[in-house]
């Protein structure tokens, strides 16, 4: 089960198997990150079509939503420097009246990422076999 802290999705388990991959082999950490990275960008587009149909954004409003990947983590961004507004229409103010009421849930991002949890496990699998059969020389089992 995904945990949220600050923003991020936290897959507990992924800091061991890391660790794992390193004693097995050297290319194996940058495999993880590139499964990491590809199974964020897999819910992307299902995340930015949320976003646009609550708040009728453009495509432009939807660039500042990202995905991004790591050997520690997998996940998506929202806001920056020129969209400082995201991170208010997700988990709302109750300072600022132009947000939604505050929740823990989101609006958009944290509904999408809990719809399509089945699909995230079964890609994340897919995707890390994929990945990690080079390595192993097809001896990976599923």
């Amino acid at each position: 089960m995904a945990v949220r802290t600050a923003g991020t999705a936290i897959i507990p388990g992924l800091g061991p198997l890391r660790r794992e991959l390193r004693a097995v082999s050297k290319t194996a950490p940058k495999a993880l990150q590139r499964t990491n990275k590809r199974v964020s960008e897999m819910l992307l587009p299902k995340v930015r079509s949320r976003y646009a149909a609550r708040y009728r954004a453009g495509r432009t409003q939807q660039r500042g939503i990202r995905a991004f990947g790591t050997q520690r983590a997998a996940g998506l961004r929202i806001g920056g420097a020129r969209y400082p507004y995201l991170p208010g229409q997700e988990w709302g103010s109750k300072r600022y009246p132009q947000f939604p009421p505050p929740t823990d849930r989101g609006y958009f991002l944290w509904h999408t990422v809990e719809e399509q949890r089945e699909e995230i496990l079964e890609q994340y699998a897919d995707v890390l076999h994929d990945e990690l059969g080079s390595i192993y020389d097809g001896r990976v089992v599923r």
